[in-house]
């Protein structure tokens, strides 16, 4: 029941920082935060049930606004022409992790701990990934492939300038 109700605030927050802060920097913070929650959850004593408790529901806290973020985020980065089309294959490809996550549990076999490890450090994975997308925050839709790609040549440029 927490957990379900974790999300109400997390969805209601994603809509507030998303505006102030940009669709980059709170997909990058919100990962990092998931993955560090994630891994020190892995290394918490396991009579500490409290800070169990705590630490777990922080980071679904925290990865349900980066869920959240990142339908909102990747329909901004595609152009128009083929944005109903992407979003599907990035859909698809996402659904082929939710089919192989009841098989980690299998990874504790090895290690008690490897679970929350591996889902963090993929969490840390998607956070540096994140950087070499643009930020939309305040900038028109692309509308075509070329118009995203300026989009992507814009952001490098001012990366280095």
């Amino acid at each position: 029941m927490l957990v379900g109700f974790v999300e109400i605030p997390a969805n209601f927050v994603c809509l507030l920082v998303l505006d102030r802060f940009g669709r980059k920097r709170t997909l990058i913070t919100t990962y990092v935060l998931s993955a560090c929650l994630c891994i020190s959850l892995s290394l918490l004593p396991r009579d500490q049930k409290w800070w169990s408790l705590v630490l777990y529901l922080s980071g679904k806290f925290s990865i349900t606004v980066a869920y959240s973020s990142v339908y909102i985020y990747v329909s901004e980065v595609f152009p128009t022409s083929v944005r109903q089309s992407l979003l599907a294959v990035c859909s698809s490809l996402g659904r082929v992790g939710s089919t192989l996550a009841p098989l980690t549990p299998l990874l504790a076999l090895y290690y008690d701990n490897l679970p929350a490890i591996f889902f963090g450090s993929l969490a840390l994975v998607a956070s540096a990934l994140v950087f070499t997308l643009p930020e939309t925050i305040n900038v028109p839709l692309p509308d075509t492939v070329e118009e995203a790609e300026r989009l992507s040549r814009r952001k490098h440029k001012e990366e280095f300038a």
